[in-house]
């Protein structure tokens, strides 16, 4: 009874951690720019300059493994997309749902990352362009 529990909490960790990875994908994919033109906007009435996050500093090999995991990420959000286009179902839509998750973690953990650490880089990568161009570099 206990190992069920904890192997429930594990699984609902770990889809409520893909649905941030596919989030943050599409977020990065593309970027509010009006969101980024608003807060841009409050900071010039404030007489501020636009404050950046520190860089990140991730290893190159840390990066490399992501780029490969992100890839095998959207090529899986892409198949997941057109599945679900046919499915009228919303049991038939979890079920699906449910498969491709587990895809999605098999493959950022298959490429040695923890969903934590692939989320960090996502995120990184919201604020730093010059990361976003090197994962893109390394895609290539």
């Amino acid at each position: 009874m206990i190992k069920r529990m904890t192997e429930h909490k594990a699984t609902s960790l770990k889809a409520a951690l893909v649905g941030v990875i596919a989030t943050a994908c599409f977020l990065i994919a593309a970027p509010p720019l009006a969101a980024q033109q608003g807060q841009q906007g409050y900071d010039a009435q404030q007489g501020q300059q636009p404050t950046q996050p520190p860089p990140a500093n991730f290893s190159d090999n840390t990066l490399e493994k992501f780029a490969t995991a992100k890839g095998e990420v959207d090529e899986l959000q892409g198949a997941y997309s057109e599945e679900l286009k046919n499915v009228k179902d919303p049991d038939k839509a979890q079920e699906l749902q449910n498969k491709y998750i587990k895809k999605m973690v098999a493959a950022v953990e298959g490429n040695d990352l923890s969903i934590d650490k692939y989320n960090k880089i996502i995120q990184a990568m919201r604020s730093d362009p010059e990361l976003v161009e090197k994962v893109m570099e390394m895609t290539n």
